[in-house]
């Protein structure tokens, strides 16, 4: 048999609020408790998201950063869209998920290898690219989930290594967020 417990307030030994109802199924959090609740690891966060939506350069034979415009999502200020690196800020040690895609422009060639960069060196996670034969774009996408420390970054790159002339990635999305209670 289920008991029902109705209450618009439960208060701690001390007769401070934890939580209130509105009547209406709203509840507020005291702030102590929605601390309590964000240091448990209650968000996905840090969580970024950088854009790049304007031409940039492979040289041939290389291995590029990829760099952005823009961030549509940088919750704890942990990434810098200029050098395209996401370090770990303090306190936000765990599992993250990366996702990076590229679009390239119409020249790129079929040997491009796209990584994930863990603190400067490759993580061991690549995918090689196709061309998309209906335009001659390539379209790729690469995702890994990661342990990080506090200090440590994560970039997102291309190897124009096979492709002996420039080429130029016309559209780039790389993103990540920590993972909840991995």
């Amino acid at each position: 048999m289920a008991s029902i417990i109705k209450a618009n307030e439960l208060q701690d030994f001390g007769g401070n609020s934890i939580i209130t109802s509105d009547g209406a199924g709203t509840i507020t959090l005291s702030s102590g408790m929605q601390t309590a609740v964000q240091s448990a690891g209650s968000a996905n966060t840090p969580a970024f998201l950088g854009l790049r939506s304007t031409t940039q350069s492979l040289a041939a034979n290389s291995t590029v950063t990829i760099t952005y415009d823009s961030e549509d999502v940088d919750s704890d200020s942990a990434f810098n869209i200029s050098t395209g690196v996401f370090t770990v800020p303090s306190g936000k040690a765990g599992t993250y998920f990366f996702v990076g895609t590229i679009t390239s422009a119409a020249d790129m060639g079929s040997g491009e290898i796209l990584s994930l960069n863990l603190n400067g060196s490759d993580s061991n996670d690549e995918y090689g690219l196709r061309i998309d034969t209906l335009n001659s774009r390539v379209v790729g996408t690469i995702s890994a989930m990661k342990y990080m420390d506090v200090g440590d970054t994560m970039h997102f790159e291309v190897d124009n290594g096979t492709n002996g002339t420039t080429s130029n990635i016309a559209y780039a999305r790389f993103g990540g967020f920590r993972l909840i209670g991995a």
